[in-house]
């Protein structure tokens, strides 16, 4: 999906309905992704939809209409009376029953926070026409919002957040701040500026049918609809040697757990054979663990072993250690390597403390850096991950970058920006970087470019953690979980 300015949306939209859809076809698209979206991520319970004047009113009045249908008890908020709004030409039935019930500022909905249950408030107050601060009934409504929100309670912003600006992430007072943000048919620019992100929360994107051509941009927001279009099946007569060989230089004494995350992985990527070449004295405690993992040990004593960079992916740092032998066995892996090279963990401090590594690493390699292994690699940080992302690989136009964190940055000199649609705050738990690596070595592996590998590595691997937060919880949610909910994923991903 696009990552657009408001206005280049909104002339967009405008061209959309100039050249015969009804905005009233746009209207329910976005209100039955909606719709879609919050039922399957909520269990049916209370909400209060608060509704402004304009477009964005008009959507949030038609979702309350269709989740009092689903069995959720809705209060609606309205800052105008019914006929002091925007209404489009042919006004839809739910948004009249919404209006029917609804409760009119400045009476307030105070009824809604008696009971202990939490509150789902679905903000609908400003679209992508307000400018500057906001002002006058919308300023009170969300204030009052924020004031009467408990601990309990969600927010939930359509498009974008009411208080935000939508261009360039500038957050206004007052703002309402939302944990959940669901942009419509083009996330806006605004929402992934990092000066946003409190008022954003986890940002999610909707697509909604827009005429062609799409405007141009070098930005995009990775989604579902982008991983299906990616996603591909074995053909009837496959066997294991044509879906690809993985290799993995991982683990070491007391690190045994990120050898075996990253190999497992490799494995649920549907790689046909994958190779661990581990510390010789942690072979016997993985032994028995996955009998489809082969197990090789490495000797940092000897030269390095040619079986580990002859394979169609390989995998190198997760849990190698840092000591002058592994340094020294790593460089020359990099010297030898002939196949598609993946760097994480261990290995990517590896080369931010030899300068002269990180420059002679293939044309091609994947970094997989945390915020930390990325402020190692690029200690002059501007603030903006962004931009960060950017200059490093205008730096090293040889490697592709995924910045993980917060909608995992994909970023390479070639194709541009790409923003990760998918994932919770329950991934930053430990191991979860291992497996993002191992899946992407074994799509690597597989024949996909290093472009698509990665972005697609990243889209599973969230949805994976997002599978498994739904099963446990984010609190509870281990890397091991995210191992058993690949295969999940993967088939959302491949569903018609």
């Amino acid at each position: 999906m696009k990552i657009l300015s408001p206005q280049a949306i909104q002339d967009w939209e405008q061209q959309t309905i100039a050249s015969g859809t009804p905005a009233e076809t746009l209207m329910r698209q976005a209100v039955t992704g909606l719709h879609q979206l919050i039922t399957h991520r909520f269990p049916a319970g209370l909400a209060l939809i608060a509704c402004g004047k304009g477009n964005n009113g008009n959507d949030a009045l038609w979702l309350a209409d269709a989740l009092k249908e689903s069995g959720w008890q809705v209060t609606v908020w309205i800052s105008h009376p019914p006929d002091e709004r925007t209404r489009i030409d042919t006004e839809p039935e739910p948004i009249e029953r919404s209006l029917e019930q609804a409760v009119v500022h400045p009476t307030t909905p105070s009824n809604c926070f008696l009971s202990s249950q939490p509150v789902l408030i679905i903000d609908g107050i400003l679209g992508l026409g307000a400018i500057g601060a906001p002002r006058g009934v919308a300023s009170e409504m969300i204030q009052w919002l924020m004031q009467h929100r408990r601990p309990q309670d969600i927010t939930f912003s359509i498009d974008t957040p009411s208080g935000l600006d939508a261009e360039n992430g500038e957050i206004y007072d007052p703002c309402f701040y939302a944990d959940f943000t669901v942009s419509l048919g083009a996330v806006k620019s605004g929402c992934c500026r990092q000066s946003a992100r409190d008022a954003v929360g986890r940002l999610s994107a909707l697509p909604i049918t827009l005429d062609e051509p799409t405007p141009d941009t070098n930005e995009d927001f990775f989604t579902l609809e982008m991983a299906r279009e990616l996603i591909s099946h074995r053909k009837t007569d496959a066997y294991k040697h044509q879906q690809g060989t993985v290799h993995l230089w991982a683990g070491s004494t007391g690190m045994t757990g990120a050898a075996l995350l990253a190999s497992q992985a490799a494995l649920r990527s549907g790689a046909g054979l994958v190779r661990l070449f581990t510390s010789e004295e942690i072979i016997p405690s993985l032994t028995g663990f996955n009998p489809e993992i082969m197990l090789e040990p490495i000797t940092l004593s000897k030269k390095l072993n040619p079986n580990l960079v002859d394979s169609d992916a390989l995998l190198v740092g997760p849990g190698i250690g840092l000591n002058a032998k592994t340094r020294t066995l790593f460089m020359d892996v990099i010297e030898q390597v002939r196949c598609p090279l993946i760097v994480d963990a261990d290995g990517i401090t590896l080369c931010a403390s030899e300068p002269s590594l990180l420059a002679t690493l293939p044309a091609d390699t994947i970094l997989t850096p945390h915020a930390g292994e990325f402020a190692r690699l690029l200690p002059q940080s501007s603030g903006s991950r962004s931009k960060d992302a950017r200059l490093f690989t205008t730096l090293n136009p040889h490697v592709v970058l995924a910045l993980k964190g917060p909608n995992t940055l994909v970023t390479s000199q070639g194709p541009g920006l790409s923003y990760n649609g998918s994932g919770n705050p329950g991934m930053a738990t430990a191991g979860s970087g291992d497996v993002l690596a191992g899946l992407i070595a074994g799509l690597r592996a597989r024949g996909r470019n290093p472009w698509d590998a990665t972005r697609l590595g990243v889209f599973w691997h969230g949805l994976a953690g997002d599978e498994a937060a739904r099963r446990c919880s984010e609190d509870s949610l281990l890397a091991s979980d995210l191992i058993d909910s690949l295969g999940p994923a993967r088939m959302i991903i491949s569903r018609p």
